[in-house]
């Protein structure tokens, strides 16, 4: 389950849900007025260049801050675990 946006198509009120994946696009009644309400469906993406990554605000992977010349190859994420 995840939480997505709604907003409703007669008072325009925004709204979250926590919803199964495959009910996120069905419409959702609104808690104020009880009409249906549509997902609010985020589209805007930026992308910065040369940015480095801040870790005080979680940006990042763990890899961003060992250096360049660091490599985790070596490591296998699953401890020799077949699946």
């Amino acid at each position: 389950m995840a939480m997505y946006e709604y907003k409703c198509e007669t008072c325009l009120k925004k709204f979250d849900l926590m919803r199964k994946v495959a009910d996120r696009d069905t419409d959702a009644v609104c808690p104020l007025c009880s009409n249906l309400g549509q997902r609010v469906v985020w589209q805007r993406v930026s992308v910065l260049q040369d940015a480095a990554p801040n870790a005080a605000l979680g940006d990042g992977e763990p890899e961003d801050f060992l250096g360049e010349d660091y490599s985790l190859d070596d490591l296998d994420d699953f401890d020799g675990l077949d699946f």
